[in-house]
């Protein structure tokens, strides 16, 4: 079993009203190569970019097996979604990855 970790950009986007701005959607986009080690990435991620905002996906065999922050996956949230209310699927397609089934 393989494991390696894909650093990835997450943009909100939406549209302005008269109550200020409705998010309507999210865009995933990878940034980089798969690597198989997690710290390096961050590290070399944060370089390039100046900044840490971006997420990490982790894969297994090179399909979407958690999504999280620096060195820690996001776990259930309160109502029990599990990856912090990500769809793992989600993510991959955009990112142009098979998906975990």
């Amino acid at each position: 079993m393989s494991t390696t970790y894909l650093a990835v950009i997450q943009q909100i986007w939406g549209r302005e009203d008269h109550n200020g701005v409705l998010h309507s959607g999210v865009t995933f986009t990878p940034y980089g190569e798969p690597r198989e080690d997690r710290a390096g990435l961050l590290s070399d991620t944060e370089a390039a970019l100046d900044h840490d905002d971006f997420n990490v996906l982790t894969l297994v065999d090179g399909k979407p097996f958690a999504f999280g922050y620096g060195m820690t996956d996001f776990g259930p949230e309160e109502d029990g979604e599990p990856h912090g209310g990500y769809d793992l699927d989600e993510i991959a397609q955009a990112c142009g990855l098979a998906v975990a089934r």
